[in-house]
């Protein structure tokens, strides 16, 4: 059986010899040109039969390393090809080999076989039919393993989509140029980053879109190098406002030659001013310890400076008072009495600047307030706000400090006329008096378990930007402002003051619609009642008292005790709190009042306070300190605390404080 002239050349195409001499597998003594290609070309040769089983009439001994089924199980029919098909390949195989031979044309397949392991291969197959005239005789072909080959495409196949994906949907933006900065690839980020479109950007030069430092780091990723670069995009041109870091690296072919350059460009701008913001808060952190630190400074000082004053101050008035006619030495004590009283008001003020100050409590008319402030508000808020009042008089009175009040109606005053800006706004001060439920209460800031009751408020609206959920969420934080300089701490403060005075506040805004804060007030309770009790205390009763004086300062021990004797007591005295106890212990049925100072080593007033106490449960103690009221008080409240005498003091405010206690 011959091989025509077409499988003859077609199979020269492939790399193996043919020629068209005619032979006979079946003639004995003849060896077949088959025969002699499976000696020569690595992979399965075949001459097969036309037919449903792919009959082979020839085949070498590849087919066994192919398929694990030996030469001779193929020959005798034991085992044929489309057994071995996959599945899937099976349908369309035979058909793709009618179309071929109808049209006399080679054909090329790639498949799957199973192996006799199970294992699936790959294969390539080229065939061609054997026609002698019209007629088919055989098909002959070529079957070779191309399993690693496609396995080795797949993973480059693989690689290259895993690198396209990276490369389309990657944060950064990334542009890859020549050896003349032209731009042969880049992404879509990196085109948003420069403002351009991809599409534009290809072809054209890097120059056009960056310069200094950065066309130099470009440069030397074409020299081979690699490096590193933070700054603004166009320093030259553009504002800072896009700050970019930008990674740069040589683009090289498979022999490692430098083709281009590639860089990874990333936008650095909101990190760059979260750590602008970090170091100006870290700033602000720093200033606001050190001025917490000389506020702890001027306190100690304060208290100590009182100390001293009242040894001082107290002498001094009691010479005034033991000085009898017109002695030059009277007018020299009152110099010292008046430069003592001076000292002890800038004790007053170092106490206040380091937050240790008294409170000035009095009762307000909170519209009264907001109306000797009007002047005031008028010239500070912008010109573009139309301020209006809306108070209502004869409000219930509010027991608070005037000074801080004022600065709560300054602070959102201001605040709310910066929301209105530059734009024509309104801006409404109110005033009134509501009865609050619980439920009204729970939806404020500060609802500290507030009890339902009557409160007087105050209510600054405006017509301005409004502020969303997230900015109400942080208006109150320290140091947060929406403005683009400024120190953000109006808010904070006001919420602070609010919670000192025991109240509340009632935000409602939305962005667009304004803003309304409501701050709220505990009214006073009327004591009509209390007027009828006026002028019946009885008068103190000196004879057969006796004070505890317990003070570690031997100066201001020996002038309170001279006060006090003055006065007509007996004393006695303990220079610390432990002593303090031992001397109330001997003597707890004579002593009718203990001055207990607040500051002393081995047993503090707090300590020894709640040990006489123990002792007695009805014992009368008064508290010194060079400290406030406010500010010693709160840590005895509630348990049974006598009165308070602020050094430095004098006869007659000890005399008063004195006489407040025992006529109870």
């Amino acid at each position: 059986m011959g091989i025509d002239d077409n499988a003859s050349h077609w199979l020269q195409d492939q790399g193996l010899p043919g020629d068209d001499r005619g032979t006979t597998a079946d003639a004995p003594g003849q060896v077949s040109e088959l025969s002699l290609l499976a000696g020569i070309i690595p992979g399965v040769i075949y001459r097969r039969r036309h037919d449903e089983r792919c009959t082979l009439l020839e085949v070498n001994d590849e087919i066994q390393m192919l398929t694990g089924y030996s030469r001779s199980q193929f020959l005798a029919g034991a085992v044929t090809l489309p057994e071995l098909f996959h599945p899937e390949d099976a349908p369309w195989i035979p058909a793709e080999i009618d179309q071929a031979l109808a049209e006399r044309q080679h054909f090329q397949l790639i498949y799957r076989l199973r192996h006799l392991s199970g294992d699936w291969r790959w294969v390539e197959e080229f065939g061609i039919g054997v026609w002698v005239g019209d007629e088919l005789t055989a098909l002959v072909g070529y079957i070779r393993d191309i399993t690693e080959r496609r396995r080795t495409a797949e993973l480059i196949l693989e690689n290259q989509q895993r690198y396209q994906l990276l490369f389309d949907h990657s944060p950064a933006g990334i542009v890859q140029y020549d050896g003349r900065l032209r731009i042969t690839e880049c992404n879509e980020r990196f085109a948003t980053l420069v403002g351009s479109g991809r599409q534009q950007l290809l072809g054209s030069q890097l120059e056009a879109l960056c310069s200094g430092e950065v066309l130099h780091l470009l440069r030397d990723g074409l020299n081979g190098a690699e490096g590193r670069w933070e700054g603004g995009l166009r320093p030259d041109v553009a504002s800072d406002s896009l700050w970019i870091s930008m990674r740069v690296a040589p683009f090289c072919d498979h022999s490692g030659a430098v083709r281009g350059g590639m860089a990874i460009v990333e936008d650095i701008s909101e990190s760059r001013r979260a750590e602008e913001e970090r170091k100006r808060l870290e700033a602000q952190v720093q200033q606001a310890q050190k001025l917490e630190s000389l506020g702890v400074l001027a306190g100690g000082i304060a208290h100590d400076f009182n100390n001293l004053l009242m040894g001082i101050l107290g002498n001094a008035d009691l010479a005034l008072i033991k000085l009898t006619g017109d002695t030059p030495a009277r007018d020299n004590l009152i110099g010292i009495v008046s430069a003592a009283r001076h000292a002890a008001e800038l004790a007053k003020q170092m106490l206040a600047y380091s937050g240790r100050g008294q409170f000035l409590i009095e009762e307000i008319d909170l519209s009264d307030l907001v109306s000797g402030m009007a002047n005031l508000l008028d010239v500070t808020i912008s010109k573009k706000a139309d301020l209006r009042y809306d108070l209502t008089p004869g409000l219930p009175a509010i027991e608070a400090d005037a000074t801080q009040i004022r600065q709560v109606i300054m602070n959102l005053t201001t605040n709310a006329s910066e929301a209105i800006g530059e734009h024509s706004g309104v801006l409404t001060i109110s005033t009134g008096a509501a009865h609050c439920d619980s439920e009204y209460l729970a939806g404020t800031y500060l609802d500290d378990d507030l009890a339902p009751g009557n409160f007087v408020y105050l209510e600054v609206a405006d017509t301005g930007t409004g502020m969303n959920e997230s900015t109400q969420a942080k208006m109150f934080e320290p140091f947060f402002t929406t403005k683009f300089t400024g120190r953000g701490l109006g808010l904070a403060a006001v919420l602070g003051i609010v919670r000192g005075h025991k109240g509340a506040l009632k935000v409602t805004s939305a962005p667009g619609q304004g803003t309304t804060i409501r701050v709220l007030f505990p009214a006073k309770e009327s004591e009509a009642d209390d007027h009828d009790l006026a002028g019946q205390t009885p008068v103190p009763r000196w004879g057969g008292h006796t004070v505890l004086v317990v003070d570690d300062d031997d100066s201001v021990r020996a002038v309170v005790c001279d006060m006090l004797k003055r006065l007509g007591f007996d004393v006695v005295t303990a220079r610390d709190g432990a002593e303090g106890i031992d001397v109330f212990r001997a003597n707890a049925d004579h002593i009718s009042l203990v001055l207990l100072d607040m500051a002393m080593p081995r047993m503090n007033g707090e300590e020894a306070f709640r040990a006489i106490r123990n002792l007695k449960r009805d014992a009368r103690v008064i508290l010194c300190s060079g400290y406030s009221e406010q500010e010693t008080t709160a840590r005895v409240a509630g348990e049974g605390l006598a009165g308070f005498l602020q050094k430095p003091y004098v006869l007659s405010t000890l005399r008063d404080a004195i006489e407040e206690v025992l006529a109870r």
